[in-house]
């Protein structure tokens, strides 16, 4: 009974641990303004008028049902408990303290002290709970190997450092700095930034105001900064304690264990440089929490294996757990240390046409393969179905499909054989016709300051590096540009559209999540006009296109921008994944009806078989379309033109 308890205690503590890094790397931490309940409801049925969207309060409901469950079986663990009911008086106060502090935190605006305490809190009850388990367990017991001083220090100075890197990462997610430093390894091109470390770590700061005190540019730097140095010594820590483990000098258990935390810290290194450079996505954040984890747990053994005196297994007592939560115990997703990398030589850009052909492979590959060694004695019901079949997989859609194979059914002259290309040219006369009306890239009018551009779409689709792409391209063509966070609910794409303008120095206009949209539109338009800035990018936040109260929200950002410039905005763009094929068309209405689109952008072209999607487009709305994306590369946001991308689609060159 005791060990089932106990186990099931454990369990309780990873899937809290795991939750709680799932719920920070969604931006929901601060979804739910009040405790125990989320906006006085037990169980968010349905989205609430103001509040995140409602997976996001889902997210954070469930994380403090597996915390109230962890108490509860912490509790039961303690009262079933005999000779260590001492031990786990630290995890109940632990989790006890938690759940305080998890009460609290509406209160105090999740103030950044509060993070911190809840996760060391959360390292004291794992520590607890996970030492009477080992104490538990007779192969455990049996295991161990006394040790010199010297290695017995450098285990608990690794759980030191470890429990360090925990506070900092704490700080540094609860104040967004977690991509204050961008780029590897450096920190805006120096190895030790000239930052503001005493105001970034100023702990009583905003805690009894109104509204905490956001950290600028330079604070955020050194909190990040702080870290990632802290991160580089725990490693190569790790690195030393992990080799002398899995020497066998130890024992085999210590060597195992060894082996295992040496293992822990490369993953755990990896996962961060992979996140920062590549923009991993939430899975990872919850993959590196495990794995940090799992390095306090190992590392508490470590510390068991090589006590002084051998102890005497335990037969029967229990133990019990308690849930990490907001961010889990380890380092901070995207902050972790980063080894100095080797120089990449550079290739030869390729050159726009070449980019697009590349990024349409993946569509153009059955029309391609269809036309080449095309040879017929005539146009016949065979050849036509092959074509409308490629046509449909490629999400042309049914209206263009026909329009199409009609066009080849009567242009075609008849009684003449049939040949790859013929039917090229008049697949791409057809084609053409039926994009140019859409081709219209975006002008910018001068005579507005600013020249607003509202991107709008559904979550997932790139927006927010759709803007970043736009901004740097306006930045290189000589407009001065500022962006408006106005996608509060994530503060992942707060953070995101910060380093975009860190990156390229631009103004970005951001308040704290779970903000009003329009409100941090409504400031960074009074901001822009302000400063005579040529082009407002506003950002707002994904959203279903069948949920109609956050449609809405939209109309009410056009009415907000409407009292500063009568005009604006002057360029509404939906940006669309081509990914989705036919639900494009769906989206694309719904968001029309609502705000009157003037402006589509079709991203990862390159990723999909279903770019055909764009004729679809054309043929129902007409709405110019003013860029595709073929690749994650800043050059891969390219003007949308017709000619060019049907000469792409069927891999013949422009003429």
């Amino acid at each position: 009974m005791y060990r089932k308890v106990l186990l099931a205690t454990l369990i309780a503590v990873v899937i809290g641990l795991l939750s709680a890094a799932y719920v920070g790397a969604i931006g929901a931490g601060a979804a739910c303004p009040d405790w125990p309940g989320c906006y006085g409801r037990w169980l968010p049925l349905e989205t609430i008028a103001g509040a995140a969207e409602l997976p996001q309060l889902w997210a954070v409901q469930a994380h403090r049902a597996i915390q109230f469950g962890t108490v509860v079986l912490v509790i039961v663990a303690f009262g079933l408990s005999r000779a260590w009911m001492l031990g786990l008086v630290g995890a109940v106060l632990a989790v006890t303290g938690q759940m305080v502090f998890s009460a609290l935190a509406p209160a105090y605006h999740f103030h950044p002290l509060l993070v911190v305490g809840d996760k060391l809190l959360a390292l004291l009850a794992l520590a607890s709970i996970y030492r009477v388990w080992l104490a538990t367990r007779i192969e455990e017991s049996a295991a161990v190997v006394p040790a010199g001083m010297g290695v017995r220090w450098l285990v608990t100075l690794a759980l030191v450092l470890l429990a360090g890197q925990v506070a900092t990462g704490g700080w540094t997610a609860a104040t967004w700095s977690g991509m204050a430093c961008p780029e590897l390894p450096t920190c805006f091109g120096s190895w030790w930034p000239d930052a503001d470390y005493a105001k970034g770590f100023a702990v009583w700061r905003g805690l009894l105001d109104d509204q905490p005190a956001m950290l600028n540019l330079s604070e955020r730097a050194a909190v990040n900064w702080v870290h990632r140095v802290g991160g580089v010594g725990l490693v190569l820590l790790l690195t030393v304690l992990g080799t002398l483990l899995s020497s066998g000098r130890y024992g085999k258990s210590a060597a195992r264990n060894g082996t295992v935390i040496n293992s822990l810290a490369f993953a755990q290194l990896l996962i961060a440089v992979l996140t920062i450079k590549y923009r991993l996505p939430v899975a990872a954040a919850v993959v590196h929490a495990g794995l940090a984890a799992g390095l306090w747990m190992h590392l508490l053994r470590a510390s068991h294996q090589l006590a002084r005196r051998p102890v005497q297994p335990i037969s029967a007592f229990a133990q019990g757990g308690a849930t990490a939560s907001i961010g889990a115990i380890g380092l901070v997703p995207g902050t972790a240390p980063v080894p100095t990398l080797p120089a990449i030589p550079e290739k030869a850009p390729p050159t726009m046409a070449q980019r697009l052909r590349t990024g349409l492979r993946k569509t153009s590959g059955g029309l391609a393969g269809l036309l080449a060694g095309l040879t017929r004695p005539r146009i016949d019901d065979e050849l036509l179905e092959d074509i409308e079949t490629t046509l449909l997989v490629a999400d042309v859609g049914v209206e263009a499909t026909q329009d199409i194979v009609k066009a080849l059914t009567t242009d075609y002259p008849k009684d003449t054989p049939v040949n790859s290309a013929g039917v090229r040219r008049l697949l791409r006369q057809q084609m053409q016709a039926m994009l140019v009306p859409c081709n219209h890239p975006l002008e910018i009018d001068r005579s507005h300051k600013p020249f607003v551009v509202l991107v709008v779409g559904v979550n997932g689709v790139g927006k927010t590096t759709t803007i970043g792409k736009l901004a740097r391209r306006y930045q290189n063509d000589g407009y001065s540009v500022m962006l408006a966070a106005g996608d509060t609910f994530r503060a992942a794409a707060v953070e995101q559209l910060q380093a975009w303008g860190e990156r390229n120095e631009i103004t970005v206009v951001a308040q704290a999540s779970g903000a009003d949209s329009a409100s941090v539109i409504f400031d960074a338009m009074q901001s822009a006009q302000a400063k005579g800035v040529d082009i407002l990018i506003a950002d707002t936040a994904g959203r279903l296109h069948t949920k109609s109260n956050l449609m809405e929200e939209l109309k009410k950002i056009k009415r907000i921008l409407g009292r500063l410039d009568e005009t604006a905005p002057h360029e509404v763009l939906l940006v669309l994944d081509a990914g989705t094929g036919q639900n494009a068309i769906a989206q694309t209405r719904q968001f029309n009806e609502s705000v009157g689109l003037t402006g589509i952008a079709v991203t990862k072209l390159d990723g999909t078989a279903k770019g055909g999607v764009i004729f679809a487009l054309a043929r129902q709305f007409g709405i110019p379309i003013r860029y595709i994306g073929v690749g994650e590369g800043i050059d891969d946001l390219q003007d949308f033109h017709a000619e060019t991308f049907v000469d792409a689609l069927l891999e013949q060159e422009t003429e």
